[in-house]
Order: structure tokens, then C-alpha cells, then sequence
């Protein structure tokens, strides 16, 4: 009688134990995530990255859980990992592990206000484990994150800094039918850095040519229509903007955005045109003997431009100041 009671505990315990330990794991296990950039190796528009080296860090209870492991950098590829710490801490509770990443990150730039523009860096760190038993929960460790103060980035410097954890929507089971693709949820870890140009110069300097060639259509307003250089300025200024035009195709990526830059160039050769025109006009009516008539098609068109070039100088200083 007592063996088959013992049978019956065991067989009972045999049913309800894994449901137990399974109920148990739907408890997520919280992962203390925190990250400090190291420094940022090389930025390049057209090819759309950045390499970055950071400090990762991960602290955590659960025994059954690995995150140091099974974390991947969204949107990234990485070139070096090194594990400098790993152990237990706070006498033996938590589980710490430090790796130390070199990575290349794959962004899109926002190009509209290039070159004067700001950037975001975006590092983010994900679960990739693909147990559905297993649920962890980024935590930001806040408390232990500090500023990159020492970032050294060519050209560029540190504006904003801020870390947070979203939870991001799966779309797909990945051909798990265990996943439920409505209620799967998986945390990540976000690390942005706010950039702006350590100097306005910076971008005017990619400016120059844009810049001499609307001052030399300015120039070309104030000659007499009868001058051979009244001509050929528009065409010298012209040569300078779409000179300056091939130098922006290859330093931004393919884009259906308007940069600042683009804009500036493209302001030139309208300008470009309009004097043309109107000059051919001025001077048709300059060798007609109609002198009052081309001396008032020169006066509204300079006046027209400056009007033009004080619109965008202001539009200039709006986008400086962001």
C-alpha cells in the first residue's frame, strides 16, 4: 500500500513540477543594461556608418539566463569583443560581465541641414535569444551610466547624451508557432549621442565655391550691359556651382532629400539663369538706343537679387542656429 502511494506522489508531481518550473520562467529576468563610449574611430556620410569602441555592461541575478551571450548591437556589425570582467558581485547575489566592442554601426543620416548639420548616434543593444521559455528585461542602469566626456570625434562634438530602454514589437514568429506573435515583446537597450560641428567654419569652408560664385553674380549686376564680362560671369559662376555640385555627390550617400548645400547651389544657378536672361534682354534693348529701358531692367533685376540673397542669408543664420 505504501509503494503505491509513493508511485501516485511521484506520478503527481511528475504532472504538475514542469508546469511549476514553466510558470516560474514566464517571470521576466531583469538585466541591468549600461554602456559607455570609448570613442568614436571614423564617421563617413556616404557609406552611411560610423565605428565606435564602447564599454558594455550587464548585471543580472538569474542563473539560467546568459546575457552577456545572447545580446546583439542592432543595425551593426561587430569587428572586436573582449570580456575584461566577469563574476559575481554584491557578495555573491549578482552575476556582472564587462565587454569591451568595436563595432560598426549603420545609420541613415538627416542631410537637410548639411553642412551645418547635427546627428544622432544610435547604439542598440537587443536579446537574441531564441528560447521561448527564456524572457529577459533590459533595465537601464541609470545610476552607474556617466557621460562620454572624453569622446574625441574628428570635426565633431558631444551635444546631448541619453540612454533608455523601449520594448519593441515582434512581427514575426520566425517560425517558432510556440511564439505568440501579439503578445511577443522584446526589450532593447538605447544609447543616443547628440553631435554638432565643433565649429561653423567647418561647414563654410565646404561652402567657399557656392559662396564666390553668387558674390561674382552680384559683381556681374553692377557692369554695364555692354561689358563681354557681363556674360561671362554667369558662366564662370555657373562652372563653380556644378563643380561644387560633384563634390556633394560624392561626399553624401544616394538621398531624395534636399540638403542645405544642395540648396545653396541650386539657389546660384537660378541666379545663374535669371541674369542671362535678363542681361540678353538689357542688352537687346542697350544696342536698340533704348537705354532708359535697359538701365530699368538692370536696376529691378539687382535690386530683385539682393532681395534673393538677403532671403537667404537669413535662412542661413535660421539653420546655423539650430
Amino acid at each position: 500500500m505504501l509503494k503505491k502511494s509513493l508511485i501516485l506522489l511521484l506520478s503527481f508531481l511528475s504532472i504538475f513540477l514542469p508546469l511549476d518550473s514553466f510558470a516560474k520562467k514566464q517571470e521576466p529576468s531583469k538585466v541591468y543594461v549600461g554602456l559607455y563610449v570609448e570613442g568614436i574611430r571614423s564617421l563617413s556620410y556616404n557609406q552611411e556608418n560610423f565605428t565606435g569602441d564602447l564599454t558594455v555592461w550587464f548585471r543580472w541575478k538569474d542563473n539560467d539566463i546568459q546575457p552577456s551571450k545572447t545580446f546583439k548591437l542592432k543595425h551593426a556589425k561587430i569587428n572586436s569583443q573582449k570580456v575584461v570582467f566577469s563574476g559575481m558581485i554584491n557578495q555573491g547575489e549578482d552575476h556582472l560581465e564587462i565587454i569591451d566592442i568595436s563595432a560598426t554601426f549603420f545609420t541613415k543620416w538627416d542631410i537637410t541641414h548639411f553642412p551645418f548639420d547635427n546627428q544622432i548616434l544610435k547604439i542598440q543593444i537587443e536579446e537574441d535569444e531564441d528560447d521561448p521559455n527564456i524572457e529577459v528585461l533590459y533595465v537601464s542602469d541609470d545610476q552607474n551610466i556617466r557621460p562620454s566626456t572624453d569622446v574625441e570625434i574628428a570635426s565633431w562634438k558631444i551635444r546631448d547624451e541619453k540612454s533608455y530602454v523601449t520594448c519593441n514589437q515582434f512581427h514575426s514568429n520566425y517560425g517558432n508557432p510556440a511564439t505568440n506573435i501579439e503578445d511577443a515583446c522584446s526589450t532593447q537597450f538605447n544609447h543616443f549621442i547628440e553631435i554638432e560641428k565643433k565649429s561653423e567654419l567647418i561647414g563654410f569652408k565646404l561652402l567657399i565655391c557656392p559662396i564666390v560664385a553668387i558674390l561674382l553674380l552680384a559683381l556681374g549686376l553692377l557692369l554695364p550691359p555692354s561689358e563681354g564680362a557681363r556674360i561671362g560671369i554667369p558662366t564662370t559662376a555657373a562652372f563653380l556651382l556644378i563643380s561644387s555640385q560633384f563634390i556633394l555627390n560624392n561626399l553624401l550617400p544616394p538621398s531624395i532629400g534636399y540638403s542645405f548645400a544642395e540648396k545653396l547651389i541650386s539657389f546660384g544657378l537660378l541666379q545663374c539663369l535669371l541674369l542671362v536672361i535678363f542681361t540678353v534682354l538689357s542688352v537687346r534693348y542697350y544696342k536698340n538706343n533704348q537705354l532708359e529701358l535697359s538701365a530699368k531692367i538692370d536696376k529691378n533685376l539687382l535690386r530683385f537679387a539682393i532681395i534673393l540673397d538677403l532671403a537667404f542669408t537669413i535662412y542661413t543664420a535660421y539653420v546655423i542656429s539650430l
